[in-house]
């Protein structure tokens, strides 16, 4: 027996399963629960010696921090023998000497500080990026059906992103600050007040800020991995439309933002000018009561280290707010136990033969509780038995599938597995046992070998080759170049829909499974590969359990038992002859299916390559025809309606050519201003408030002065208290001011940044939608890797916007106006310190490209792109039991991207402690000058006490532009990055091209077609394929997998050029070469139902009118094109009908009802040209009948081009195209094909049988 249960009876383990199962559905329920994350529990998934790490990392920012504070009680003792009665040089130089000390000291510490904290930071952010990747892969199906693929990539890259900034090197910096600025100003209470005030706040908007475009994200997700259909139907500018209606969401919390953290900013600064104005007032008071010198001015100057400082705890504070916000939604997602628990463990069957038993089950999916799919369903599947389950689309027949598979519980009723319950299995060990081909098989980014192997981790590679040969894939595999070892890109997007599923069968079978489920596994497959692959099936079956769902009813007819659903409902029951002896459903349903075949006709001829060709004259029209050249987008286009996506959105599409002139310089910084020209206003007057805010601290440095001149000019009490009263007052005012300024500020740089960062994402959304589709097969681009990008790069834009634009320029002004106010007062001693400046700017240039060469940047790496696949599959993933497998490769791509970070971190560490020191350094050289001038008689005490103080705020601020130094890099990097995407010109430029005058009329012609898919150049897909369509005609394409059938189709859409570019080579529309029309108006005449249809996760209703793009479609339009696909009713029948969501992906519908409205959607376009690409594939016969019925009409009158592997859906065509290795070997009406006795009569007659 298995070790699971040699220690107790079957009962005994059930029943301890069953108290586990309790008790974690307990845990469940609090870990729902996502509290906000304190700064303490940040750490909470640290190791002992990453927090060790951290605590002296943050010790030691500590004593940095410290070290202004103590350099005062120094500079206590310089002013005191500075005064013209105590003055000694000698005393000066000595205390001078401990500036020297103390700047070694904080150059170690310093280093200590950023690398110690820098590496905790990132280990701890590598391991909570794999957790978090695990909770993912842990997560339920029903938890990835309200979670969108492209939210979940989003928080996999910038929330993490951002935590990791916000326990690093920014929380190092906090430390620093804001312990120099207790250690001056010992806790002010305003101060308190303004901060408490500040943090609650941030938190609060940016957790909602997160939310907001975690909504943009999973739309950008959605369309990016639906391009073909989104650029197919003209939908690139609705689908820019609906990511900015989200953006603006975004927008709107990230003002609010602004103006709350300027309103905070204002707060503090305005209770540090006001304490100041206390201070100067009492100590003043104290003076005259005997206090030292020394110690007023000592005690006034912390108060101004810690307006410094606090200024500088303010730019990195948000970071830490950014960090806690992103860390509730992961945590929360890391510590949430799901409902269906892979992880729980439970009960290990040791004998799984394959019996399992549905008992009274009813069934609602999740999204969707109001619609019942399946009621009180019952079913027996026997050892060794192989059932069938048929029925109309969308009857609950796939829903078995996945109960069996436990993807979701039933509402009621129990699925029992050898008489033990569903729920107390240990679900990976159950899974292990299955092996599933699903309707659309999901393959993974890599080889072929791979792809198969997933089935079986262990596989040998005699396995492997066996199994693909069992599934009728090795012949086609081996004619690849590379054969096995070819890679076949994202989603299998470099095979044709039947290689796909043999690969999927293969990879099943290689499981060798106990319970085989095949959802439609041969549907994609054309006669000859499914007459062979069913054979393989049923070999595969033999000694298995085997549950068979099946729109074609000619591969169940050896079933031992059949099922016919509908409505969620068992309606027959029995043996194929049974069932057709009763003579009620199913047998309708055959005799449906049996009614459909035809045969007849007479010889038709073997064509052979380019017969009936013209020569290139007797068909290319002359381009007096054309009406109008589309603009190109190299061409200028004046950029005034830059600002269209702030102003209106329903002009959001015009961003790509009103955003960026070509003439404008290439430089990212510069550009990066000139994007935010429409809100000129608003940084004109955030500009003007930045002045404000700069002059205030010059101006309060010569208030501050005049302590000084106090303390040296004896003067009567009467008129000393009249002037402190004056320059306290002065003080408080300047303090008021700051707070207003503060709101000033927020608000204008906030608008400004927000709309830029809204642009931005807009313009590189929009983009990448114009790119070519052979751009979007490359490994470079994939949607996992754009999503991360347009998620992250404009974040990291924001640093130059907003509150820190606000703060950068409030720097550089201070450090203008200061040094022009020191020049005047002591010309000496200011340019002593500014020869240190130089010093500064090498290093934090230095800083800068340590930086660029840290690769920062995680979706650049491997891993994002192995999380791209595995959560976009999911279900692949979950069926296989893959999780494993997957978050090993994950973490050992972040391994090798975290080593990339290491030496460049300590690189970075000893860079930043020569910056800081440097400002150390150049103090003492100021005051030793200073008291070499006045022990000459050259300069007096208050000239250069000036000086010092002006000089001293202007090397402050020099210091946090230093701070900015890395963010200064990640802004010009991933500026850099958008502008690389926003230049790029497509090679097939949708809008760049020419509009025929007369209407389309339908006549296509290919001439001489060669083709290789450009990510797989070695592989020849079509060669010298010739034929001609005319005007109205119906032409079927067929063949076996691979032949090149679909590649036409998308020729035909020109998302790819053919490889010649001759004058007699091509695709011609009505004599014109396609190769010179807009590819937007050739997809304007065409419309397509592929084989695969993808829908969008908005309502059926939209998804529909999703057909033409052009226009806003009526819903009676939409009703009528949904009872023409028959799914008028189905949709009826829903509580929300036309305005239920669709899911994401169509997962909220079956194949058969995804079909249906996806020819709806066809329908809509009205279009002159009609692709059906296996347009009928997943229906069932009845509703395959009403279709095609419905499709036979819409091709009246129009050019059809068909694509079938069900021969008996082409026999209405005019004429069929055989096609083998990309040639035509065959064309001819059906009548005459058949009558040839060629391939097609062999193929027919194989489907025949």
């Amino acid at each position: 027996m298995h070790d699971s249960v040699l220690r107790c009876t079957m009962e005994d383990e059930v029943e301890c399963v069953r108290k586990r199962e309790s008790c974690d559905q307990s845990e469940e329920s609090i870990s729902k629960e996502r509290s906000p994350v304190s700064i303490f529990s940040l750490f909470r998934y640290a190791t002992t010696f990453e927090r060790v790490m951290l605590i002296i990392g943050l010790l030691c920012a500590s004593i940095v921090g410290l070290s202004s504070p103590i350099t005062m009680l120094i500079f206590r003792e310089i002013i005191n023998n500075i005064t013209p009665s105590t003055f000694s040089f000698s005393v000066i130089k000595r205390y001078l000497f401990f500036y020297v000390i103390l700047a070694e000291v904080l150059f170690i510490l310093c280093v200590t500080q950023v690398g110690f904290v820098s590496i905790s930071a990132k280990r701890q952010a590598r391991r909570i990026r794999s957790l978090f990747f695990k909770a993912i892969n842990r997560q339920d199906v029903a938890w990835h059906d309200e979670n969108a693929a492209g939210s979940l990539l989003s928080k996999l890259t910038d929330n993490i992103f951002n935590i990791e900034q916000g326990m690093g090197t920014k929380l190092g910096e906090f430390i620093q600050h804001m312990t120099g600025f207790l250690g001056a100003t010992a806790m002010l209470p305003l101060v308190v007040a303004g901060f408490s005030s500040f943090g609650m706040l941030g938190k609060t908007f940016m957790k909602r800020e997160m939310e907001a475009y975690s909504k943009a994200s999973g739309i950008a997700g959605e369309v990016l991995s639906s391009i073909r259909t989104v650029m197919a139907f003209g939908g690139e500018k609705r689908e820019v439309k609906r990511y900015v209606a989200e953006l603006s969401s975004v927008e709107s919390v990230g003002i609010k933002k602004a103006l709350a953290f300027g309103g905070a900013s204002g707060l503090i600064a305005s209770s540090i000018y006001l304490s100041a104005a206390l201070v100067f007032w009492y100590g003043v008071t104290l003076m005259l009561d005997g206090l030292d010198p020394g110690a007023v001015v000592t005690v006034f100057t912390c108060i101004i280290l810690g307006s410094i400082f606090m200024g500088s705890a303010f730019m990195t504070f948000p970071n830490i707010l950014h960090a806690l916000a992103a860390a509730q939604d992961v945590y929360g997602t890391i510590e949430r136990i799901p409902e269906i628990d892979k992880d729980r463990g439970g009960l290990r069957l040791p004998n799984f033969t394959g019996n399992i038993s549905f008992q009274n089950v009813d069934f609602v999916y999740p999204t969707r509780p109001e619609v019942t799919v399946l009621k009180n369903f019952s079913l027996q599947l026997k050892s060794g038995q192989t059932i069938a389950l048929v029925g109309p689309s969308g009857s609950g027949k796939s829903t078995v599938v996945q109960l069996i598979q436990r993807f979701y519980d039933p509402a009621a009723g129990k699925v029992l597995i050898e008489g033990v319950e569903l729920p107390l299995l240990d679900l990976i060990h159950f899974r292990s046992m299955i092996g599933c081909v699903q309707q659309e098989p999901v393959l993974f980014d890599g080889t072929i070998f791979d792809n198969i192997r997933m089935g079986k981790l262990d596989a040998t590679p005699e396995e492997i080759i066996e199994a693909a040969k069992l599934a009728n894939a090795h012949d086609f595999i081996c004619t690849l170049p590379e054969g096995y070892e070819t890679r076949i890109g994202e989603a299998g997007g470099g095979l044709s829909g039947g290689q796909k599923q043999r690969i999927a069968i293969a990879r099943a079978i290689v499981r060798q499974p106990r319970l085989l489920l095949l959802d439609e596994a041969t549907s994609s497959l054309d006669t000859r590969s499914e007459r062979v692959v069913q054979e393989a099936l049923e070999r595969a079956a033999f000694g298995r359990t085997v549950l068979i769902v099946a729109h074609r009813l000619t591969t169940v007819r050896h079933a031992d038992l059949i099922m016919v659903l509908s409505e969620g409902e068992i309606r027959e029951v029995g043996t194929h002859e049974q069932l057709m002896k009763a003579n009620g459903l199913y047998a309708a349903m055959v005799q449906s299916q049996a009614g459909d075949q035809a045969e007849g006709g007479t010889k038709g001829p073997n064509i052979p390559d380019g017969l009936g060709y013209t020569e290139h004259n007797s068909y290319r029209v002359e381009y007096s025809q054309v009406k109008k050249r589309v603009p190109n987008m190299e061409e200028d286009v004046a950029a005034s309606d830059t600002s269209s996506i702030v102003a209106k959105e329903d002009n959001a599409a015009g961003l790509l050519s009103s955003g960026i002139s070509k003439k404008w310089s290439n430089n990212p910084t510069l550009r990066l201003i000139k994007m935010n020209r429409p809100e000129a206003v608003f940084l004109t007057l955030g500009f003007l408030f930045s002045i404000l805010s700069s002059l205030t601290f010059p101006v309060f440095a010569i208030l501050y002065s005049e302590v000084y001149d106090i303390i040296t000019k004896p003067l009567e009490e009467s008129s000393m208290k009249a002037r402190i009263a004056v320059i306290s007052a002065s003080m408080a005012g300047v303090g008021l001011a700051q707070l207003l300024i503060g709101l000033g500020q927020g608000y204008f740089f906030g608008v400004a940044g927000e709309r830029l960062i809204k642009r931005i994402r807009a313009l590189l959304f929009e983009s990448i939608l114009q790119q070519e589709v052979a751009w979007f097969d490359s490994r470079e681009h994939q949607p996992g890797y754009l999503t991360a990008l347009l998620a992250t790069e404009a974040t990291k834009v924001s640093k130059f916007t907003g509150a820190r634009l606000s703060s950068m320029l409030e720097a550089i002004l201070i450090i203008t106006i200061s040094l022009a106010i020191a020049l005047f007062y002591n010309w000496q001693v200011t340019l002593v310190m500014l020869s240190f400046f130089p010093m500064l700017a090498v290093g934090n240039a230095l800083q800068t490209k340590m930086f660029g060469l840290t690769k920062d940047t995680f979706q650049d790496s491997k891993a994002i792109q192995i999380a791209q696949e595995a959560i976009k599959g999911n279900r692949t993933v979950t069926s296989f039991a893959l999780e494993d497998f997957y978050n090993n490769r994950f973490m050992e791509s972040s391994r090798s991207y975290f080593r990339q970070q290491f030496n460049q971190a300590m690189i970075q560490a000893i860079l930043y402690a020569f910056s800081l020191t440097i400002a150390t350094f150049s103090i003492c050289a100021t005051f030793g000058l200073g008291a070499y001038l006045i022990d000459q008689k050259k300069t007096d005490v208050l000239s250069l006490f000036r000086a010092f103080l002006v000089i001293n705020f202007a090397s402050q601020a020099i210091g946090r532009l230093g701070f900015t130094a890395s963010d200064a890099k990640q802004v010009t990097e991933a500026v850099e990055k958008i502008l690389h995407i926003v230049d790029r010109v497509p090679r097939i430029m949708v809008n760049a091209g020419d509009i025929p005058l007369s209407p389309f009329k339908g006549r296509v012609q290919f001439r001489r077609l060669h083709f290789r898919y450009p990510t797989r150049p070695e592989v020849k897909i079509l060669t010298s394929f010739s034929h001609d369509i005319e005007k109205g005609k119906k032409v079927a394409l067929v063949g076996q997998s691979g032949c090149g059938k679909s590649t036409l189709l998308q020729l035909v859409q020109r998302f790819y050029e053919p490889d010649d570019h001759g004058p007699n080579s091509g695709i011609f529309f009505d004599g014109m070469d396609i190769r010179d029309l807009a590819p937007c108006w050739i997809r304007q005449q065409i419309a397509i139902v592929s084989q695969e249809p993808t829908l969008f996760n908005t309502s059926i209703r939209e998804n529909i009118a999703y057909g033409d793009n052009t226009r806003i479609v009526s819903m009676d339009e939409i009703i009528e094109a949904a009872r023409t696909a028959n799914i008028h009713e189905f949709i009826m029948s829903l509580p929300e009908g036309y305005e239920t969501l669709a899911g994401e992906g169509g997962s909220q519908l079956s194949g058969g009802q995804k079909q249906r409205i996806a020819i709806a959607r066809a329908l809509i376009r009205r279009p002159v040209l009609l692709l059906l690409d296996e347009a009928t594939s997943a229906l069932d016969t009845e509703n395959e009948r009403l279709v095609q019925e419905a499709l036979d009409a819409a091709m009246e009158n129009r050019t059809s081009i068909v694509v079938a592997h069900r021969l008996t859906t082409v026999e209405n065509t005019d004429e069929i195209v055989v096609i083998e290795n990309g040639r035509k070997i065959e064309c001819g009406s059906p009548d005459e094909l058949l009558a040839a006795k060629g391939s097609f009569y062999a193929l027919h007659h194989a489907e025949a049988r």
